[in-house]
């Protein structure tokens, strides 16, 4: 029994197995790109890049970075929003009514069922 150490002995002595081991592993590489393909989500093209062409990841693992992405492009967004408002101004600005000032504790349906009905007629009196 001869020692193989390379691959071109293995695919000498056994060119077979080695074209069967070939095949299974281009059809793993193939279903593991169309994985990937499928959870691919636009604006996360970097990401699906890498993980077929560069840093190969599985599917799971392209799913996950998605999502942690995701997550931290949401928090930038919330705190983005929460900075505009406060420096908007919009705090500062009072409530106004019709009679002028701060808003009135008055219950706007009562308010209107007021302006229709006499003060009397209300309670059913």
């Amino acid at each position: 029994m001869t020692t193989i150490n390379t691959v071109e002995e293995l695919k000498a002595a056994y060119p077979n197995l080695s074209a069967e081991i070939a095949e299974i592993a281009a059809t793993a590489e193939r279903e593991r790109i169309h994985a990937i393909e499928n959870i691919a989500l636009a604006g996360f093209e970097s990401i699906i890049s890498r993980a077929k062409f560069e840093a190969p990841a599985t599917a799971e693992n392209v799913a996950m970075q998605i999502v942690a992405e995701q997550k931290k492009q949401g928090g930038e967004y919330l705190k983005n929003v929460a900075a505009d408002v406060n420096s908007s101004g919009v705090g500062d600005v009072e409530p106004e009514n019709k009679e002028g000032g701060a808003e009135s504790a008055t219950n706007p349906y009562d308010a209107a069922i007021d302006n229709i009905l006499p003060k009397n007629d209300k309670g059913g009196n």
